[in-house]
């Protein structure tokens, strides 16, 4: 296939990503990104979000949860519903199937980036007082926001990519939250396979990511608690902001995102022996 073909083929395929936005309402999706926002608001504390280390800490964990949720549930159907008429475009029209992943991730993308303005301007304000009086910058909170739900949903494109039916993906995705979970490094003190493991997780990444973006080193544990001091030392030059180091996160993010987008296209490739 000559380049030109291929980029034919990529805009003919974003245009219909975009088409179905409107016509299919999918951008629906944006109200479930703010119920779920909304939600967080009821479970983070206000007046130490922020403020303190901990709360911060663990108010910035559930954020990264709910980034990875809404970036899963973006785009886990949204290959193997087509997956009929992919094989046959692809047997029949010669479907570049990189043109068609690169145009669903530029569509998921665009919804990814809304998404990522949506929850940040609902924390800011939410937050405002705090966020004033802290010295991280919003704006880098929005990008690592747009970076850690762009990476889930490329992850949600693997799991379309490799599923057959879209029961098959929603049944893979429950398993994928909780190996996000557990493998953090948040809840569980991890060693040996385990903690490497977790090196290798979007959750682990992504929470480094906001915590480093909202400096959160600025906010030492305010009681004197021994379990508290320990993570907060253990955690001090993981969280740190020296250099560029909020760069070299956001392309970590962007790794994943080009490593899942590799394997969606391999996995893409066995299509035509579906037997359905």
């Amino acid at each position: 296939m000559n380049r030109a073909s291929w980029i034919r083929q990529l805009g003919i395929y974003t245009w219909k990503s975009f088409r179905q936005l409107f016509y299919e309402k999918k951008w629906t999706v944006l109200i479930s990104t703010l119920v779920i926002d909304l939600l967080l608001l009821l479970v983070l504390n206000r007046d130490k979000m922020f403020v303190e280390y901990m709360d911060t800490r663990t108010g910035l964990f559930a954020i990264a949860c709910a980034c990875i949720w809404i970036g899963l549930f973006n785009s886990v159907q949204s290959i193997c519903r087509e997956r009929e008429t992919v094989k046959h475009e692809h047997m029949m029209s010669n479907l570049s199937l990189s043109a068609y992943i690169c145009a669903r991730l530029v569509y998921e993308a665009v919804i990814c980036f809304f998404e990522a303005i949506l929850t940040g301007s609902v924390m800011l304000l939410y937050f405002n007082e705090a966020v004033h009086n802290s010295i991280f910058a919003p704006f880098d909170l929005f990008i690592s926001l747009w970076m850690l739900i762009f990476a889930a949903d490329s992850c949600g494109i693997l799991i379309s990519s490799i599923s057959k039916t879209p029961e098959m993906a929603m049944t893979i995705m429950p398993f994928v939250l909780i190996v996000q979970l557990i493998m953090s490094g948040f809840i569980f003190e991890l060693k040996g396979i385990t903690k490497a493991v977790s090196m290798i997780t979007i959750s682990k990444w992504g929470m480094r990511t906001l915590c480093v973006c909202c400096k959160i080193n600025q906010y030492p544990p305010e009681e004197i608690k021994s379990y508290e001091y320990g993570i907060y030392h253990q955690n001090i030059a993981e969280y740190s902001t020296g250099g560029a180091r909020i760069f070299f996160l956001w392309f970590v993010l962007l790794l994943f995102v080009t490593i899942f987008s590799a394997l969606s296209v391999l996995a893409l490739q066995f299509v035509d022996k579906d037997k359905r």
